[in-house]
């Protein structure tokens, strides 16, 4: 799997129509520069026959309040996208 972190939520929205679900996930960081939270984004799509992870991220600065966030992401819909509290991790298995 390849993981494209994307610094630009534009660019992060504009590669939707690759996604492989109408699920958006996220997580909170903390952070500790501004005492604000961040909302770190994934979803998967795929490129080629490859799997790839897009990720990117939201900074609420001086918000610490995790659930208000929360609140207002769990409300996001667009067209039959939604955001979901959760994460995405890369799992590698061998087989010999």
């Amino acid at each position: 799997m390849i993981v494209i972190k994307v610094d630009k939520l534009e660019d992060f929205v504009s590669f939707l129509n690759r996604r492989l679900g109408n699920e958006i996930f996220y997580e909170f960081a903390n952070s500790t520069a501004d005492m604000g939270t961040r909302a770190i984004l994934c979803y998967l799509a795929k490129i080629d026959g490859i799997t790839v992870l897009y990720q990117g991220e939201i900074t609420f600065p001086n918000v610490r309040d995790h659930a208000a966030i929360k609140k207002k992401l769990d409300e996001f819909e667009f067209e039959d996208i939604h955001l979901v509290a959760g994460k995405v991790r890369e799992i590698v298995m061998s087989i010999s």
